[in-house]
């Protein structure tokens, strides 16, 4: 009792972003990659084409979760008596579709100009439904078992890792095989990392401080995808499979440069239309409220004493922050409640904006099928994203020149979205190009701001 007792601790401690059970699964010897990348990706080999889960999907990795981070590194200076940064390591979180053995993961190499500077061994979690002990119970009769099994692994880093320098990075993603040691290239991407100088000590005699290292999001602005939840626990990030598919909600997901990291969000509420025709959430225990979490965020505050009026006082400063928010909307699916407004009850052309104080945050537009179902947007329907069971590639527009929430816009098109995945659909590439720029991209030097 006590064993099973601790294995389902540490099975819910694991889901915080999914975890599962280890399995053992004999694959064939693969050959191994190179490691640096001399030639740029191209949309064929940034992803592979994967449908809505099964064996077409092995070594498809989830474009959805994964995410990449900055921090400094940090060392004594013994002729300053102070910390200094020396460079920046990488952190990563990764999903890989397929099922995998026990003890596999992902060797995470930063490279520029094909030149390796950093290499990071990540030990993933394999988990696999056949021994998920949740799902051998009578009552997890009904649980929808669509999606995937998948290797995984959350915030991985090594602070010995060092890399020196700002601006673009390719980051190779290379899968390694638990039982045999055998390692493939599945996946590259780019990113763009930047440095927050900052300053510390006497007013009239400032030091450097250390700085705050950050990976730019401005690109993916016009990228969201929708998440179908059942239950109201978990989300994409962690799916709840203890609920029978009986009650089921819908998050979206987007990014955005906020003002301040620290400023509450409004009151968010949803006017949706189907088809033209308005839809009437009164009645519905929801309401119209939209519910915004902060899922992840970075923040980075620049800092310096260049001008006369910082030489005294506090010093100039100024913040630079990315967040992926989680939007929950006030329609359902899949719910038994009647007074619910239910996604699959009205098949059509959907917009919705996200609106408060009676203006636009954002607009969203998808189309619901015959089935209920979302269907995914051109990039992922022509495979160059690949998401988690229920989750689909959405529209998004970006009011034009910003909402009052959005404190910096600067989207490259050329650049591609979710850490250099090409657009390659005219209507991905209109989107991005229909973004407003705002603000300025990166903070401003005391002695340049206008």
């Amino acid at each position: 009792m006590l064993r099973k007792l601790i294995f389902l601790t540490i099975a819910a401690a694991l889901f915080a972003i999914p975890a599962a059970a280890q399995i053992t699964l004999k694959l064939p010897k693969l050959p191994k990659p190179e490691t640096t990348p001399t030639k740029a990706p191209q949309p064929t080999d940034t992803v592979r084409k994967g449908g809505g889960g099964g064996a077409s999907r092995f070594e498809v990795m989830d474009d959805g979760l994964t995410y990449f981070d900055a921090d400094a590194v940090k060392e004594y200076d013994t002729a300053l008596r102070l910390e200094k940064d020396v460079g920046w390591y990488l952190r990563s979180s990764l999903r890989m579709f397929g099922t995998y053995p026990a003890r596999s993961g992902f060797n995470v190499i930063v490279s520029r100009g094909g030149k390796q500077l950093a290499k990071t061994r990540c030990a993933a979690t394999s988990y696999k439904k056949a021994n998920d002990p949740y799902l051998r119970t009578a009552e997890r009769v009904g649980v929808d078992l669509g999606f995937d099994d998948y290797l995984v692994v959350a915030d991985c880093y090594d602070k010995t890792q060092v890399v020196k320098g700002e601006g673009e990075f390719d980051v190779t993603i290379v899968y390694f095989n638990g039982d045999t040691d055998a390692e493939k290239e599945v996946r590259r991407y780019k990113i763009e990392v930047r440095r927050a100088s900052r300053v510390r000590g006497q007013p009239t005699a400032p030091q450097p401080d250390v700085a705050h290292y950050y990976i730019s999001r401005h690109n993916d602005a016009p990228a969201a995808f929708m998440s179908l939840i059942y239950g109201q626990n978990g989300d994409y990030f962690g799916p709840n499979r203890m609920q029978p598919a009986t009650s089921g909600r819908v998050d979206i997901f987007m990014n955005y440069s906020p003002v301040r990291l620290g400023d509450p969000f409004p009151n968010f509420y949803a006017r949706c239309s189907v088809d033209g025709r308005r839809l009437d959430f009164e009645g519905s225990s929801y309401a119209d409220q939209v519910h915004a979490y902060r899922v992840r965020q970075k923040i980075a505050i620049y800092t310096d004493r260049l001008i006369p009026q910082y030489q005294r006082g506090p010093e100039y400063k100024e913040e630079i922050a990315f967040v992926q928010l989680k939007l929950k909307m006030p329609f359902m699916y899949g719910s038994k409640e009647p007074r619910d407004v239910k996604m699959e009850d009205h098949p059509g052309n959907w917009v919705c904006d996200v609106m408060a104080d009676g203006k636009k945050f954002r607009t969203f537009k998808w189309n619901v099928g015959r089935d209920g179902r979302p269907i995914a947007g051109p990039e992922q329907a022509g495979g160059n994203v690949s998401l988690f069971h229920l989750a689909y590639m959405i529209d998004v527009e970006v009011p034009p020149g910003g909402s009052d929430w959005d404190g910096r816009l600067n989207v490259n098109p050329a650049a591609g979205f979710w850490y250099g995945i090409p657009w390659t659909t005219a209507q991905g590439k209109s989107m991005a190009a229909a973004v407003s720029k705002k603000g300025d991209p990166w903070p401003v030097p005391s002695n340049k701001k206008k």
